[in-house]
């Protein structure tokens, strides 16, 4: 008799939370932004433009952590691997994945987490995250 796999799929990739703000032009003016653009920045730029934001949503990302939780809406069985820091952002990583159905159960690491921060225009967006290697952007729909 076999035993059936525990997962139908796992994926392994970066673990990235999304912050999404509203703002306007003369933001993006002020803190030199290209709107339409994507700009890298580094830790402590994102610091400094997070907590200038107003209300803001904070969505887990990545790729790999998109299709998981896609797979598990669609009555799949997904688990995750992925480095996450033990700060806020990793534990809004953890649970916006657990809350979706996929299995993550990687230990947290470290001080802080990968995290992009996005400014919402009337008619555009911007991205930016901090650096880290081989991340990827998730797009807003405008």
């Amino acid at each position: 008799m076999s035993n059936p796999a525990a997962y139908d799929v796992v994926g392994i990739g970066n673990a990235i939370v999304d912050v999404l703000t509203q703002t306007d032009d003369g933001f993006l003016a002020r803190e030199k932004l290209t709107k339409g653009a994507m700009t890298l920045i580094d830790e402590h730029q994102a610091e400094s433009l997070y907590v200038r934001m107003g209300e803001r949503v904070e969505e887990s990302g990545g790729s790999v952590a998109n299709t998981m939780a896609g797979l598990a809406s669609l009555g799949g069985r997904a688990a995750y691997i992925g480095k996450v820091m033990d700060d806020a952002l990793g534990r809004s990583f953890r649970q916006a994945m657990q809350a979706n159905g996929v299995t993550f159960r990687t230990p947290s690491a470290g001080p802080s987490s990968a995290g992009g921060v996005r400014k919402v225009t009337p008619l555009a967006c911007i991205a930016w995250r901090k650096l880290r290697p081989s991340e990827s952007s998730k797009t807003l729909p405008i």
